[in-house]
């Protein structure tokens, strides 16, 4: 498209009627590759920052109880609490000078 925009057509996302696939334009700073896959089970700890799958995407939030290495209650800043299974997490990446960094152990700054 003009002026380094990109139509982007999801996966997960349909449109407002539930008839297709959700489209929407996007600038060239806000498209990045895929994360990188975790090829074996990953253990996470309290305080860690992770991405977890709920509503159709991947969302930040904080470790903030370990109920076992297979269950895990997530804080995100913008809603509750809420539990999920190991399968549904993954580490936190962002994406930096065109590589992906896993961030820090800094939840006492993500949650304040």
């Amino acid at each position: 498209m003009e002026n380094d925009k990109f139509l982007v057509q999801y996966h997960n996302l349909v449109t407002d009627n539930e008839t297709g696939s959700l489209r929407e334009e996007a600038g060239a700073s806000d498209i990045r590759p895929s994360h990188p896959r975790i090829q074996r089970p990953y253990a996470f700890e309290l305080s860690e920052i992770v991405d977890a799958w709920y509503n159709d995407g991947w969302w930040m939030g904080c470790i903030v109880k370990v109920h076992n290495k297979l269950k895990y209650t997530v804080h995100f800043k913008t809603t509750e609490e809420l539990e999920f299974e190991l399968c549904e997490l993954r580490p936190h990446q962002e994406w930096i000078d065109r590589n992906w960094f896993t961030v820090p152990k800094i939840c006492s700054l993500y949650l304040h």
